[in-house]
C-alpha cells in the first residue's frame, strides 16, 4: 500500500506551525493589555464565583472564609496566567 505516516506527521505539524505563527502578537503593548485583560478576567471569574456560590445558596454552601479564600486564588491565577508578560 506505501502510504508514508511519517510525511502526513510532517504535513500536520507545518500546518500547525504556520497556524500558531500567523497568531503570535509581536506588539509589546498590545501583548501586555492582553495579559493584563486575561489576568483580570481569571480573578473576577474566581471572586464573583464564589461571592454568587455563597449569596445564593444563603450560606449553606460557603462562608465569609471560602469568599476569602478564593479572592486570594483568584489573585494567584491572575498573576500566574498573565505575570509572564506583563
Amino acid at each position: 500500500r506505501g502510504v508514508d505516516l511519517e510525511q502526513g506527521t510532517t504535513e500536520r505539524k507545518n500546518l500547525t506551525y504556520k497556524k500558531s505563527k500567523s497568531m503570535v502578537v509581536e506588539n509589546t503593548f498590545l501583548r501586555e493589555c492582553m495579559a493584563e485583560i486575561l489576568g483580570s478576567f481569571v480573578l473576577l471569574l474566581f471572586g464573583d464565583g464564589v461571592v454568587a456560590q455563597v449569596v445564593l445558596s444563603g450560606n449553606d454552601a460557603g462562608s465569609y472564609l471560602s469568599i476569602n479564600l478564593c479572592w486570594g486564588i483568584g489573585v494567584v491565577f491572575g498573576i500566574h496566567a498573565a505575570g509572564g508578560i506583563s
